[in-house]
């Protein structure tokens, strides 16, 4: 299950239950902080990912986000309205 399913599931129900971390996360974390994508803020390249995103599936929320252990950034979210 994802952070943010668990995290949705688990305040729906009032209780917080932590998502599983896979044994190997720490080199998924690694190659984050090697890119410098870590306590970074939202970045233009990534809000035309979203943008793109959003249009093609058609969906109002889109974000993209890099999580690690303790905290979440989110590097770009967009929201389209429907017209």
């Amino acid at each position: 299950m994802c952070f943010a399913a668990s995290t949705i599931a688990s305040v729906s129900m009032g209780v917080h239950i932590p998502a599983p971390v896979a044994e190997d996360d720490w080199q998924r974390v690694e190659a984050l902080r090697s890119l410098d994508l870590l306590d970074s803020g939202k970045d233009e390249s990534f809000s035309r990912i979203t943008d793109a995103c959003a249009k093609v599936f058609q969906v109002r929320p889109c974000s993209i986000f890099q999580e690690s252990r303790w905290k979440v950034w989110i590097k770009s979210g967009f929201t389209i309205s429907h017209s």
